[in-house]
């Protein structure tokens, strides 16, 4: 499975909305200092795919971005 477009707010560091397209992309890498949201991404695959995040367990709360 290949991810065409996200949309993603309110996302822990993306509180507000962000579009990233993948449709151009046969190869890609997600970079980037700690705390600019590359783990948030693959949360939200993952969220949107699956309906829970792994790594958080049962709860998602701790995703949700504050304020």
């Amino acid at each position: 499975m290949r991810p065409i477009r996200l949309e993603v707010q309110g996302l822990t560091a993306y509180r507000a909305r962000v579009e990233v397209d993948f449709s151009d992309l046969d190869l890609f890498a997600i970079t980037g200092p700690t705390g600019a949201g590359k783990s948030s991404l693959v949360d939200a695959i993952s969220y949107a795919l699956f309906g829970q995040v792994p790594r958080m367990g049962k709860s998602i709360r701790e995703l949700i971005s504050q304020g």
